[in-house]
């Protein structure tokens, strides 16, 4: 029988290990295709390839994001280039998915718990952003739901590795992205709610102190590091201050727009399940230990969307923020259909058949659409990008370098000279920072860089303050070459 139950526990972590690699097989980095880099992956890994070659973010790149996103990077580039990078976001969601799957079995037996997990990560895909934070952030997320789930349905107070753990998962989670804190700050606040209604206050002290000493075995080094490389002042100004300004509900906050985009987040993708069967299970649970958990979960979720709805985006990539929480409502709605299908001959493929027609447009979509994993695989979109790097590195010598205009910025990823300013991009987030133009056009009158390259489709959008920089293109540059998408200037002399 053990031998039989060993067997069963190898193939669900076979499975478990299938649906992390079906999801980073979406990865425009993965190494079996040659799909065009987003955005916003090409800075991360332009700053993380930066610190391999002794860059410091903030101070030699400007970004508004936590210092932890460029620094997971780093081994993977160091090892391996975009493949490592890739092998590293493998590894980050294998430890979700199994974690995911130990909370799952508070909820369910071993065929719903797996499941729950699949379907969780199946709308996760409909997510999915590589490099983008949550990715990193979400197997912190995830064990950190794992142990408050523990706490309460195991019924034994939490022990103080758990604790730490908490405070480190925490804390990391913040140094990728500041917006993950409402995950703990939810079932948090009801630990302590908790505790000081039932006067446990050495407990509570006992909580706070071990999860405060998780946070510091985090915090420290990265800031003794950034100080170290007099980047405390940049990462200050830019993730905290020109980070907070992009948010445009904080700036003109209205109840009106902050439901709306509620609405709208949990709109997505059965994003609503989480809160509707939290407050079922609580009022099924109500008079049960098990009711301060529900009311943690809900208190989390409601903190993680209303945070997303009060800074008025709805890009679907921050939806990632949520999917811990798909994992006991999920599961508990497996569980609880399995009952309907119990005179079925062939219960369980009947319930994962029914389970795919539910899913079926994220199934599809997730490996059909203009996004999905076919079409990630096959694509040659990369090539130009590969083309314009290897023209550039033809084109100049070690030490001159090159700027990419506008919020354009996949073109340094493909070359081995640096950017001419920290502002690799100029648009986008950059232009909640003060010094941002001021700084830009000082780096462009003093280092000349050799190379400029515009993307065709940014010149429509480039503001009139780039004038000097077109001045400069017109009196001192030659165009070196056309591509479908791109225009590439070079320097004379």
């Amino acid at each position: 029988m053990t031998g039989k139950v060993d067997r069963k526990d190898q193939l669900v972590l076979i499975g478990l290990f299938v649906i992390a690699f079906f999801i980073s097989c979406n990865s425009s980095i993965n190494p079996f295709g040659l799909y065009r880099i987003d955005d916003d992956t090409s800075v991360y890994m332009t700053i993380a390839r930066g610190i391999t070659e002794g860059q410091v973010p903030y101070r030699d790149f400007f970004d508004n994001k936590g210092p932890l996103l460029y620094l997971f990077s780093v081994p993977g580039m160091m090892l391996g280039g975009f493949t490592g990078v890739w092998i590293t976001g493998l590894i980050f969601l294998y430890i979700s998915v199994f974690f995911a799957y130990k909370t799952a079995l508070f909820f369910a037996g071993r065929f719903s718990a797996f499941f729950g997990v699949v379907f969780s990560f199946v709308v996760f895909r409909m997510f999915y952003y590589e490099t983008a934070g949550a990715d990193y952030a979400i197997p912190f997320m995830m064990i950190s739901l794992y142990i408050f789930t523990k706490f309460y349905f195991s019924k034994i107070n939490p022990s103080i590795i758990e604790l730490v753990c908490l405070g480190f998962c925490f804390s990391t989670a913040i140094l990728i992205r500041i917006n993950m804190f409402p995950l703990w700050l939810g079932f948090c606040l009801v630990i302590i709610i908790e505790s000081i209604v039932k006067r446990n206050f050495l407990l509570l002290l006992k909580y706070i102190l071990w999860f405060s000493v998780g946070i510091i075995i985090v915090f420290i080094p990265i800031i003794l590091y950034l100080y170290m490389n007099n980047a405390v002042a940049d990462y200050i100004s830019q993730n905290l201050v020109a980070g907070s300004s992009r948010a445009s509900g904080l700036q003109n906050f209205s109840v009106k727009d902050t439901i709306k985009n509620f609405f709208i987040i949990i709109g997505k993708h059965y994003s609503f399940t989480p809160l509707i069967i939290g407050f079922l299970l609580l009022i099924k649970k109500i008079k049960t230990a098990e009711s301060f958990y529900y009311i943690g979960f809900i208190l989390a979720f409601s903190f993680s969307v209303l945070f997303l709805a009060i800074i008025g985006t709805n890009y679907s990539h921050y939806n990632m923020v949520i999917v811990p929480f798909f994992i006991p409502a999920f599961t508990f709605f497996i569980e609880k259909i399995s009952g309907y299908f119990s005179e079925i001959k062939y219960k369980k493929t009947a319930i994962l058949l029914f389970l795919c027609l539910v899913f079926s447009g994220e199934i599809l979509t997730g490996l059909f659409g203009n996004t999905g994993m076919i079409y990630k695989l096959t694509s040659r979109s990369r090539e130009e990008y590969i083309t314009l790097g290897n023209i550039i590195d033809e084109n100049t010598i070690d030490g001159e370098e090159l700027i990419s205009l506008g919020r354009d910025r996949r073109i340094y990823l493909f070359t081995n000279r640096r950017p001419a300013s920290r502002f690799i991009y100029q648009l986008s987030g950059a232009v909640y920072y003060p010094n941002t133009i001021p700084e830009f056009l000082s780096d462009m009158e003093t280092r000349r860089p050799a190379i400029i390259v515009i993307n065709k489709d940014e010149i429509p959008n480039l503001p009139d303050w780039y004038s000097p920089v077109f001045e400069m293109i017109n009196n001192e540059y030659f165009l070196l070459e056309e591509s479908e998408n791109y225009y590439m200037f070079r320097r004379e002399g």
